[in-house]
């Protein structure tokens, strides 16, 4: 058996193309046998060094020579550079391409750049790493994207995912220690489907471009038990790591008490957290909802009616051909046929969700099920309650929704939704069906609210449609202690805290005044904004210091529904250099877990039951990689825009 050099085929990788498959059959008209056996040893061999010859059997048609498996391929690698150099058939010209904004590029191909990309594309799409081991995968790259491509295997693409999880993991560790900014982190505990323990950790903070920014930057397995001394040791070994130790402003738990007791002892050792950490503890918003929410529906005057729905609507679903006559119905009148969702046990919001498409069919349902034997009978009175209290739930899913932003202000507008919820409370006190509901519902809202978070009241202070005024005002509507005067005090010692820091930074020195300028973002409207507009006056003053002046001035009215409360802090931050950066740190704060939950559903989607042998570093590999990937995505999307502002300023500069 022997190789021989391709003379009339390029040596260089970016402009190789392989002979065919049965060329040396052909040639040298091999048996049955030998062919299989070529086969089976051109599979196996790794080296990039056999595309460039031919494998056939017999001796060497000049020599007489047999090869031997000894003989290594360190003199074929020597013999493709030392031919290349005499017939190199212009391998380095590139080849023309195209940008998103079409304009031409050179472009050459490059294996590792592939591989790369299809790293990205494995992490980001959840796909098993054996995805690219399909034949149909490899030939529809190689015949119809690019020739040169080279097929590897599932192991390299495992290995590659560890190489370029250590190269991000590096660059997030540089980003971090040069952020000049303080970082609030949420963290949650989940156990896998392999019955392991992890615990993700989720950086949170606003970018030089004031947006907000949020990296998975842990999301290991964590032994048992999940006791709090574990889980404080667990996160304060990785800020070590990273080297953020000093720099984190929050941290975001849910309300399990070992996370309280975590929380207690990390109060002690982290050196940066703000006010000795009095505002540092921030309990998850959605989770205290959920606990609210649930308490509400365990009341038994609801029950019933709320099962009576469900099972008609199971009953409905439960078959194909009563589904298929619903369906007949529903067009019959005039409505689109669809699957109706039923409510689940474990997720109160699936019942709101039931309710509110169930009711626009109450009318089909109700003549549909008429002579039908089901087993449970709705009566008018349930549909009745049925509305009632969708209307109810509504302000909660809301809340919900919006504490579970992640690129958008939320600590801003929590005060706004414990106001909506204390209104609701008011208006359905009074109902007789609801009175058990709204008094159970109520002592569990006092319990984690009845005494206003001081960080969430600051932070309402920090939004220039709001500041003391409004916070007065909302609070005297709603249940809750009125905290004014310490919140006063806090706010001032906050403000001081940050005077220290800046006389060992350099800051921005105040130049003439900025307009009040609101630029769009995701930002969520509430109705309670519009209620402060009918019941403040614009007040104004001097003061010496900025948060004095600040607070002295008048409360901005003008804004739209997509108010960007950071871009009104970039815009004024020449005016107010150190409570911008207050600002910065405060606003950045996310009022629940839900940013560490998500990373636990990317987790239960790489751990499916048919990738449940993956060791915990892969699988952090993959839930981290995949975070990188889309906030690289986002990144390249704000400098884009970023650019482009800048570019529209230097227009305007050069017209004046």
């Amino acid at each position: 058996m022997s190789g021989v050099g391709e003379s009339s085929e390029p040596t260089y990788e970016s402009d190789y193309i392989p002979p065919p498959a049965t060329s040396a059959t052909n040639i040298h008209n091999h048996t049955p046998e030998e062919e299989a056996h070529l086969r089976k040893l051109s599979s196996s061999r790794k080296s990039d060094v056999w595309k460039h010859y031919t494998t056939f059997y017999g001796p060497h048609p000049r020599t007489g020579a047999r090869a031997s498996p000894k003989d290594g391929t360190s003199h074929l690698a020597d013999h493709v550079t030392s031919c290349a150099k005499k017939r190199r058939r212009d391998s380095g010209q590139p080849t023309l391409s195209q940008d998103d904004s079409g304009n031409i590029l050179a472009f050459t191909y490059s294996q590792s750049v592939a591989r790369r990309r299809l790293i990205k594309w494995i992490i980001k799409r959840e796909l098993p790493f054996n995805v690219i081991e399909e034949l149909e995968f490899a030939s529809m790259i190689k015949e119809s994207f690019c020739p040169q491509f080279v097929a590897f295997s599932r192991h390299t693409v495992r290995s590659d995912i560890v190489k370029v999880f250590k190269e991000e993991k590096t660059k997030l560790k540089e980003v971090l220690l040069a952020f000049d900014r303080k970082i609030c982190l949420t963290s949650d505990l989940w156990t896998s489907n392999q019955n392991l323990g992890y615990c993700s950790i989720t950086a949170h903070y606003v970018d030089k471009y004031w947006k907000l920014q949020k990296r998975i930057v842990s999301f290991c397995n964590i032994d048992s038990p999940h006791t709090g001394d574990a889980i404080s040791t667990f996160i304060i070994d990785k800020l070590n790591k990273l080297g953020i130790f000093e720099k984190i402003f929050s941290i975001s738990l849910d309300n399990a008490s070992s996370n309280t007791v975590a929380f207690s002892i990390l109060k002690t050792i982290l050196p940066g957290l703000p006010l000795n950490g009095r505002l540092s503890h921030v309990r998850c918003c959605c989770h205290v909802l959920n606990l609210i929410v649930k308490d509400g529906l365990s009341d038994d005057g609801f029950k019933e009616p709320i099962h009576r729905i469900k099972e008609n609507l199971g009953f409905i679903f439960g078959s194909t051909q009563r589904y298929q006559h619903f369906r007949d119905a529903c067009t019959n009148a005039g409505l689109p046929p669809k699957r109706l969702p039923v409510d689940v046990k474990h997720r109160w919001n699936s019942t709101y969700e039931m309710l509110n498409e169930a009711l626009p069919y109450y009318n089909v349902i109700k003549s549909y099920l008429k002579d039908k034997a089901c087993p449970e009978v709705v009566l008018d009175s349930d549909w009745l309650l049925a509305n009632m209290l969708r209307d109810f739930l509504h302000v909660f899913v809301e809340a919900t929704e919006y504490f579970s932003g992640v690129y958008y202000t939320t600590s801003n507008s929590v005060i706004n939704h414990l106001y909506a919820i204390s209104v609701i409370f008011q208006r359905y006190r009074h109902v007789q069906e609801f009175m058990g509901l709204v008094r159970s519902m109520e002592i569990k809202f006092l319990k984690y609210w009845g005494k206003t978070p001081t960080l969430f009241s600051i932070a309402y202070i920090l939004d220039p449609r709001a500041k003391y005024a409004a916070l007065d005002i909302i609070i005297s509507g709603t249940k809750c202690v009125d905290t004014s005067e310490s919140v006063h005090n806090e706010i001032f010692r906050l403000y001081d805290e940050y005077v220290v820091i800046s006389q060992n930074n350099v800051v921005d020195t105040p130049t003439s005044s900025a307009n009040n300028v609101a630029t769009s973002s995701t930002s969520g409207y509430n109705s309670a904004w519009a209620f402060l507009q009918t019941q403040i006056n614009n007040v104004s003053g001097s003061a010496s210091n900025e948060l004095q002046r600040y607070l002295s001035e008048p409360i901005l009215t003008e804004f739209d529904k997509e108010f960007d409360v950071l871009s009104w802090w970039r815009a004024n931050k020449q005016r107010f250099p150190i409570l911008s950066m207050m600002a910065r740190d405060v606003l950045a704060v996310p009022v629940s877990t839900v940013a560490s939950e998500s990373a636990f559903s990317a987790g239960r989607r790489v751990l499916s039951d048919y990738r449940s042998r993956l060791v915990p570093p892969l699988v952090e590999a993959s839930v981290c990689l995949k975070d990188w990937f889309e906030a690289e995505d986002r990144d390249i999307a704000i400098q884009k825009e970023e650019e482009s502002i800048i570019g529209l300023e230097m227009e305007f500069l050069n017209l004046d």
